[in-house]
């Protein structure tokens, strides 16, 4: 069963401002992007990019290197935002071991940049992972193998309760002959 937003606010002990949908859900951030916001150079970030399963994004090593080097240079701001992001790739929202996506990364972008509600916006970048996770692993042409042999097992049944009942009428009749 799906949480309604209030249940998913109430799990995260997040009070909900009323901001509406999310309107990013699927949006990928150009490395660009995502390195403006960061305040760390397109190339380095560039550099830094990985793939881990299905998705690209970063390690958390790259990001606490950047979290630190803020943090010595006094750039609050933006050892704030990368630690707001390893908040929700690590611990809100995991999808691989040690590893932020860009699905985490544009949830970020969305309640940091976009001012979107966070309930809405976590709730929807969940449906979204687990939704890329199904289809990336064949569940879904499994499960439509499944409906299908469903529908073919359902067919047979339907097809045996008819011949059964042509049987059924046919021994009726030869008995009544019989008599």
């Amino acid at each position: 069963m799906a949480p309604t937003l209030e249940k998913f606010g109430k799990i995260l002990e997040i009070s909900k401002s009323m901001k509406g949908p999310l309107k990013m859900t699927g949006y990928h951030p150009t490395v660009e992007e995502v390195a403006y916001h960061l305040c760390i150079h397109e190339a380095d970030m560039q550099a830094n990019l990985r793939v881990c399963g299905d998705f690209k994004g970063f390690l958390r090593e790259y990001l606490e290197k950047r979290v630190d080097e803020f943090a010595t240079s006094l750039q609050w701001d933006a050892m704030d935002n990368i630690m707001i992001l390893l908040t929700f790739g690590l611990i809100l929202v995991p999808t691989e071991k040690d590893f932020v996506d860009y699905t985490t990364t544009n949830l970020f972008l969305a309640v940091k940049v976009g001012d979107e509600d966070l309930v809405p916006a976590l709730l929807a970048d969940v449906y979204y992972t687990l939704y890329q996770r199904h289809i990336n692993s064949g569940a879904l042409e499994q499960l439509k193998r499944s409906e299908e042999r469903t529908i073919l097992e359902e067919e047979k049944e339907e097809q045996a309760y008819v011949d059964l009942r042509v049987a059924s009428s046919s021994l009726s009749a030869h008995k009544e002959e019989l008599d």
